[in-house]
């Protein structure tokens, strides 16, 4: 029978597998109120290590996993605060600041995160020489409007 810790990091494993198998190679997340469970608004004041404690566990297991199983994942936010969120994905998932680029700031299109997605796609294929589809890539965002743009 297996620990609760071995059931959860096989649970992650099973999940990164899946989206493997179906052919998702790209994860983009939003930050306020998904990767974190606060909403800075674009506006916090304290330092990074106090924004990274509301890292949600299920990010910092899913995305490790996901990472180690060569998965593109970066951060999609209307936050311009990059910087900020930049050192707290260092912080939570420390040499990985380089594996996890942040496309911050923008105003609120139409297009909500549309923007976002084809810079981060166009970043991800210049460098590795490799196309990335709408197909292939899943963005978890917090509202529903922005996922329902991107489809």
């Amino acid at each position: 029978m297996k620990n609760p810790q071995e059931e959860k990091e096989s649970i992650y494993s099973k999940t990164i597998a899946h989206l493997k198998h179906v052919h998702i190679r790209f994860l983009a997340l939003d930050f306020d109120f998904t990767i974190i469970n606060e909403h800075t608004g674009g506006r916090w004041k304290g330092h990074a290590s106090e924004l990274a404690i509301h890292v949600r566990p299920i990010f910092r297991e899913l995305l490790e996993v996901a990472m180690t199983n060569d998965f593109y994942v970066a951060v999609v936010t209307f936050s311009s605060q990059e910087r900020l969120i930049s050192e707290v994905m260092t912080l939570t998932f420390p040499g990985a600041e380089r594996e996890i680029p942040i496309y911050g700031g923008m105003d609120k299109p139409k297009k909500g995160k549309q923007s976002h997605l084809e810079l981060a796609t166009r970043d991800f294929e210049l460098q590795n020489n490799e196309q990335i589809s709408k197909e292939s890539t899943v963005l978890i965002d917090d509202d529903e409007r922005n996922v329902l743009i991107a489809r």
